[in-house]
């Protein structure tokens, strides 16, 4: 069988990782509408990126446009504890953040972004460290993480690239599912005033 870089076996690979980047975000979008909260939401998110590669560690770190700080809303990863909301520093998150691009980091890769001043170590030592930025409709809104303690699991520049495809998805999906939950607690604080209007006259009245 012809196995060349034209060949029918890179051919099925090539579609078969189309079908499987289209699936995943179809699940993707269709997660909005079947989730209830943000949490249910990433939750559902890890699990389709574990679908298209190993996520046992996997993260969600996002940036509001009103202030230099840094949360991450999203963390499971068998190593490292949860990080707290920090303000912007110089690890790799930030940097995949500051530059907009993904970024595959084996050790050597960290070592000259360190050596260069451009990163510096936060957290525990990584075999490979994948990110990617989630662009929002006019910004970008954070970074998603995979990561790999074991040389057992290593990251290519494919797993990259299906990372790459399915992020604006990502992004998309998180926008509306926090525009939902803005508008859901605009409602309940609206009905909540109406609900208190009755008493308020009535103090008003007594008062006057």
């Amino acid at each position: 069988m012809e196995s060349g870089s034209g060949g029918p076996d890179v051919r099925k690979y090539i579609r078969e990782r189309g079908e499987l980047v289209q699936a995943a975000a179809f699940r993707i979008a269709e997660a909005v509408t079947a989730t209830e909260s943000l949490q249910e939401l990433f939750s559902r998110i890890h699990s389709i990126v574990g679908g298209l590669m190993e996520a046992a560690n996997f993260y969600i770190a996002l940036h509001g446009p009103d202030r230099d700080v840094l949360s991450f809303p999203y963390f499971v990863d068998l190593v490292d504890e949860p990080f707290p909301p920090k303000p912007l520093g110089k690890g790799l998150t930030e940097y995949v953040l500051r530059t907009g691009r993904p970024l595959l980091a084996s050790p050597a890769i960290f070592k000259e972004l360190v050596a260069s001043g451009q990163v510096e170590q936060i957290g525990s030592d990584s075999v490979d460290w994948l990110g990617v930025p989630l662009r929002g409709r006019d910004r970008t809104i954070g970074v998603l993480v995979v990561q790999s303690y074991s040389g057992k699991v290593r990251y290519t520049e494919d797993d990259r690239d299906l990372l790459v495809f399915v992020s604006s998805q990502i992004a998309q999906a998180i926008e509306r599912k926090r525009s939902e939950e803005a508008l859901r607690e605009s409602e309940l604080r609206l009905r909540a005033i109406v609900a208190a209007l009755p008493d308020l006259i009535l103090v008003l009245r007594q008062v006057a």
